[in-house]
């Protein structure tokens, strides 16, 4: 994972490049982030001791995010990664509980497991965005991005689909067909929140991206979305690099990646699919992105029914534009600010 995209989702820049250096050196990608993460969370109760919440605060999150860029190349079954994964809940929950107001948990239940997931409320009931992480992500990583809307006055939900983060890990939910009504379950869950004032909006990154617009065009409730790095057909990664497949057999639990490749296929955004997003839409892109290639985004801009449709181009942006995340965020923030404002 490249400096910006670690330093840009909620490492610190000097932990990103002493992470870099150490596994340059030799030393283990996972075992360095821990160390990352142990010297954090050492400063974060030295500073609780001092009385000092925000400065905890900031530290419980950095941990966090060395813990959780560490357990990324692990595999699901490796204890390892479940330690890690672990560490990684507890110092965002600690983060969390020192907010004003504090994080709250989201456990849906969705085929006899939960869906999880972090609820960010501002003081008042606000509209809520849910942000969507992708492929190999886990929510918390679009903590960042979070801190930007709070800053105008909306609340935030950081969820995890089927087949993504905590919910695959422990709660053993993998993603099919039927995804997308689990991302209407958890808006069900955050509109019926007191915290939520009826007014919801989704933000996808990368594959999360093209989870967001499939599921705007299905819920007439999604009063606005954004797709970052996002496409319409998630397996045209495997035409570059075919060693993908692995991540979508993780993703989908299927042994075989034929059958992996083809429950992606299957919600690819063709042109019916895309003529019912009505809601504004916002698609953000980096022009030279090699993951998903802007011809993705441009089609999904274009086929879109939405009036009011707004394409982005970074021209040296990366996959997610994580070179440019606080231009970045701070554009989707407005964005989202404006159009959730005029849904009332």
């Amino acid at each position: 994972m490249s400096i910006a995209r670690l330093a840009g989702n909620g490492m610190v820049e000097t932990d990103a490049r002493e992470l870099h250096r150490r596994v340059d050196e030799g030393a283990s990608w996972h075992e360095s982030a821990e160390r990352l993460g142990n010297r954090n969370l050492a400063c974060a109760h030295d500073a609780l001791h001092r009385g000092e919440r925000r400065g905890a605060r900031e530290s419980f999150f950095l941990a966090s995010a060395c813990f959780r860029f560490g357990q990324v190349p692990l595999a699901d079954a490796d204890p390892q990664k479940r330690s890690l994964y672990r560490r990684m809940l507890d110092a965002f929950r600690n983060a969390g509980r020192l907010g004003e107001p504090p994080h709250e948990r989201i456990d849906v239940p969705w085929r006899g497991r939960p869906l999880s997931g972090w609820l960010i409320p501002r003081s008042s009931p606000a509209p809520v965005v849910l942000q969507l992480c992708g492929i190999s992500g886990s929510r918390e990583e679009y903590e960042a991005g979070s801190r930007y809307l709070s800053a105008r006055g909306l609340g935030a939900a950081l969820v995890d689909a089927p087949g993504q983060g905590e919910t695959r890990l422990f709660g053993g939910l993998h993603f099919d067909e039927h995804a997308v009504d689990a991302v209407g379950a958890l808006v069900d869950a955050v509109v019926a929140h007191p915290a939520c004032d009826g007014r919801v909006g989704l933000w996808g990154n990368s594959a999360g991206g093209w989870l967001a617009v499939l599921a705007a065009a299905r819920d007439p409730r999604v009063a606005a979305c954004c797709a970052t790095g996002g496409t319409d057909r998630p397996t045209e990664v495997l035409d570059r690099f075919p060693r993908f497949v692995a991540e979508l057999q993780r993703m989908t639990g299927r042994d075989d990646p034929d059958d992996a490749r083809a429950v992606f296929d299957r919600l690819a955004l063709d042109g019916t699919v895309l003529r019912d997003v009505r809601c504004p839409l916002h698609i953000v892109h980096g022009t030279p992105d090699r993951i998903f290639r802007v011809d993705g985004a441009r089609r999904i801009h274009a086929g879109a029914r939405s009036p009011d449709k707004t394409l982005t181009e970074f021209p040296d942006g990366d996959h997610c534009v994580t070179n440019r995340s606080h231009e970045k965020h701070e554009l989707i923030a407005d964005w989202f600010a404006d159009r959730l404002a005029r849904r009332r």
